[in-house]
């Protein structure tokens, strides 16, 4: 007897787009999240004693800021490298005189 080899099925356009989710984006998103229960937290603290609001704000805002930051750069790069490939396609069959 011989083995069969899986078939793979052809996803649907919601399939590969649920499955195109980018990692860059799931670390903003935790960053992120950790941000909004730091505001939380700091809201409470600042309600007790208004004395540890700087050290709070830094440790939260710090990694915030880069991550920001990052995804920034990045996507700003991604749009680029596009941008540049659209306008090679576009003028290939373009000669100048």
């Amino acid at each position: 007897m011989v083995a069969r080899k899986p078939v793979k099925r052809k996803l649907t356009a919601k399939q590969q787009e649920k499955k195109s989710i980018e990692f860059s984006k799931i670390i903003l998103a935790m960053v992120m999240s950790t941000y909004f229960a730091g505001v939380l937290l700091g809201g409470y603290i600042v309600f007790h004693s208004s004395s540890e609001l700087s050290a709070l704000l830094t440790f939260i805002g710090a990694p915030v800021a880069t991550a920001i930051g990052f995804y920034y750069w990045k996507a700003k790069n991604e749009n680029v490298s596009k941008h540049t490939m659209n306008r090679i396609e576009n003028t290939e069959g373009d000669e100048q005189p």
